[in-house]
């Protein structure tokens, strides 16, 4: 089982971390920190089977100069961290991207040390707001799986229809069965890795007592309402992250960043993950152009991009890519980390097993 450490930033933002050493056996490089941000409604655990992946390639891999640093964290009203203080937490520039500068300042990362993003869907997004308000605080580059970036114009109707459905998810289940129960029924649940829906399970449900007023959502606001009950028929499991948090998140997503989209991939290398099969990159395009395909989708994008913007579409996969084919999305990461922070010579390079486009 991968061994992890698990901290809370002095303004309360919860995150695992986990230390890899240099395998060169000539003098190491300073650490590169490499940070990951979750989806909207999901929790900090869901990238532990890719931290798992790279592991097993940091072991195989001897030429790496530097040691790694993997940083993972839950957003303000997700997962372990502090609850939204009011809307000014939902807005993705003023509390998304000031949640990740709060992450990078916690690991001392100004721009001058190395460091990664890899966010998915709200965290590519918030990372991408954060690397164009400061250009190379993510000093290696970023890998950006999903992201919501929706032309200007588009933001309302987009961001309406997916509040609309977050508000209107089950947050709530008798026990952990009836969760697994719930979801195995659920399409987009049974495209998931099994290890990917172990880790949401995991970070992003929590037991809680169940008293008179168990169904007053400011209840799990109290730090009391997060302790587990001892009467395993007095506690019920829910989500950490309310629906009506989800749904703020959407509604307060911001302004396009369509026209600064020329900036990324210019002077650093952005690697851009895609699922063949969302309904997402579609969507983000459907403002501008008629309905395409995910994959070409996502290859209009990067081509607004600079020049090292690459883009790789993963076969039969949606916009949880992240979640359903956890190995090829490792393969990916780690492809950016050898081209970035350093490597001898070797074959397992991102590029040379990557989906055509």
């Amino acid at each position: 089982m991968l061994q992890v450490q698990r901290r809370t930033t002095r303004d309360g933002l919860a995150y695992l971390m986990k230390s890899l050493p240099s395998c060169s056996t000539s003098n190491s490089s300073e650490p590169c920190t490499i940070l990951f941000g979750h989806a909207n409604g999901f929790n900090k655990e869901i990238f532990l089977p890719v931290w798992e992946d790279l592991e097993r390639r940091w072991q195989a891999h001897k030429g790496l100069r530097s040691p790694l640093i993997l940083v993972s964290f839950d957003f303000t009203g997700h997962g372990d961290s502090r609850h939204p203080l009011g809307n000014e937490r939902y807005d993705w520039r003023k509390g998304a991207g000031s949640d990740v500068m709060e992450m990078l300042q916690e690991m001392g990362q100004r721009g001058r040390t190395p460091c990664i993003g890899v966010g998915h869907s709200l965290g590519a997004s918030a990372m991408t707001l954060v690397e164009l308000a400061h250009p190379g605080i993510f000093s290696m580059g970023l890998v950006l799986i999903e992201p919501v970036l929706v032309p200007v114009g588009g933001e309302s109707t987009m961001t309406k229809s997916l509040s609309e459905r977050a508000l209107r998810r089950r947050a709530s289940w008798p026990s952990k069965e009836a969760v697994r129960e719930y979801m195995g029924r659920r399409p987009i649940f049974k495209r998931w890795d099994s290890r990917a829906l172990d880790a949401y399970l995991e970070g992003g449900m929590e037991e809680r007592a169940l008293t008179d007023a168990s169904h007053d959502e400011d209840l799990t606001d109290c730090p009391s309402a997060r302790e587990p009950s001892s009467d395993r028929d007095s506690v019920e499991i829910v989500l950490k992250c309310k629906p009506k948090t989800e749904a703020g998140y959407y509604t307060g997503s911001g302004a396009s960043v369509w026209p600064q989209l020329h900036q990324l991939g210019q002077a650093r290398p952005v690697t851009f993950i895609a699922g063949e099969k969302s309904e997402h990159m579609p969507a983000v395009l459907s403002a501008t152009q008629a309905v395409i395909s995910g994959a070409d989708a996502a290859k209009t994008l990067v081509g607004m991009m600079g020049a090292r913007a690459k883009v790789f579409v993963v076969p039969n996969a949606s916009h949880f890519v992240l979640m359903e084919d956890v190995d090829r999305v490792a393969e990916l990461v780690w492809g950016h980390v050898l081209q970035t922070v350093g490597r001898e010579a070797s074959n397992e390079v991102c590029g040379n097993k990557r989906s055509s486009l």
